[in-house]
């Protein structure tokens, strides 16, 4: 008999390995994907040719009130949601000279914020987990432990991300996060 397994939510698909995209695809009833909109109907429609039910929301992750919109919009049409993968980037190949403060300030919106509201949508303001089975995946990069040349903002952002997902890992008791 095939298993339910509820909806993952996945802030990005453009990063994901193969093998964790086709996991998803083999294993979840439903996913839910935000994305932009090519990359998004093309993957909702591979996954959904696996007989998945799959849907696709767009979504600005560096406006709050989107995300918190967005995350209303997916608990309504999927019900429980077991996995948050923040998987959302951008990166500016530029040196912290050459950069602009806005270059900086939105890749730390997506990389960093855009995360944090996800979670927080899905993470009660008690701090309670409003889905109490939810495993937030955040997703970084060796940046966020090593700071190389040409990726201040970057490393800024992924730093920010780690440290992040070590503190709430411990707030919310999960080796996982």
């Amino acid at each position: 008999t095939k298993r339910k397994v509820p909806a993952a939510v996945i802030t990005s698909f453009l990063l994901l390995p193969l093998w964790w995209t086709e996991a998803v695809a083999q294993s979840r009833e439903k996913v839910v994907q935000i994305l932009n909109e090519q990359a998004a109907k093309s993957v909702t429609r591979e996954i959904s040719s696996r007989n998945v039910r799959a849907s696709y929301y767009l979504c600005n992750i560096a406006e709050s009130e989107a995300v918190a919109q967005t995350a209303d919009r997916i608990r309504r049409n999927f019900g429980a949601v077991d996995v948050l993968a923040n998987n959302a980037g951008t990166v500016v190949g530029k040196s912290f000279f050459d950069i602009t403060l806005e270059e900086m300030q939105r890749t730390m919106n997506v990389n960093f914020w855009g995360h944090l509201f996800f979670t927080k949508a899905f993470i009660g303001p008690d701090g309670h987990l409003k889905i109490p089975h939810l495993w937030p995946v955040n997703i970084a990069s060796s940046s966020g432990l090593i700071g190389m040349p040409m990726l201040s903002a970057y490393a800024a952002s992924k730093f920010a991300e780690v440290g992040f997902s070590e503190a709430l890992r411990r707030e919310i008791g999960r080796a996982h996060v």
